[in-house]
């Protein structure tokens, strides 16, 4: 069985790694985006979300 045919079988999962949530802007921008609370625009931006998205 491949790994999504997998789903189910497992009653946990471990997490490892670096999950620091990133943002893939500028600090300045991101600083701003924050004062300004545009939290979508920020989400946006979100590395760790993207990665997950390309891996699933």
């Amino acid at each position: 069985m491949g790994y999504l045919g997998n789903k189910g079988r497992c009653r946990r999962i471990f997490w490892l790694g670096d999950l620091n949530y990133r943002i893939d802007i500028a600090y300045e921008r991101a600083h701003e985006l924050i004062t300004t609370m545009d939290w979508h625009q920020l989400a946006e931006k979100n590395q760790v979300e993207h990665l997950t998205i390309r891996l699933i």
